[in-house]
């Protein structure tokens, strides 16, 4: 890495660690769709209240994937379910 400027120790931190880097990209996502939900609010009788998705009234799909990522961000890793359970990493699948 060649980053030598501001905050670049930071940013090695961030990039040799990479549950420190999942945790900021999904924080970093979260926030996106925090101001996308913001800028496009779900309220009846809002100007561009125009989607062709439903009625919603204050929840809209924008929100609920940022819950569902917020708790992606805080429950503890060995509580979802994936294929690398089914395949730990010594099983004689990913070996040559």
């Amino acid at each position: 890495m060649k980053a030598q400027w501001l905050f670049s120790g930071l940013f090695h931190g961030i990039a040799e660690n990479p549950g420190l880097l999942q945790f900021v990209d999904t924080l970093t996502v979260i926030v996106l769709i925090l101001l996308f939900y913001v800028a496009n609010p779900p309220f009846i009788g809002y100007l561009s209240e125009t989607t062709g998705e439903g009625h919603y009234l204050l929840v809209n799909k924008q929100l609920i994937e940022m819950v569902v990522l917020m708790l992606f961000v805080f429950l503890p890793k060995e509580s979802f379910q994936g294929p690398d359970l089914c395949f730990p990493p010594g099983s004689k699948l990913f070996q040559r």
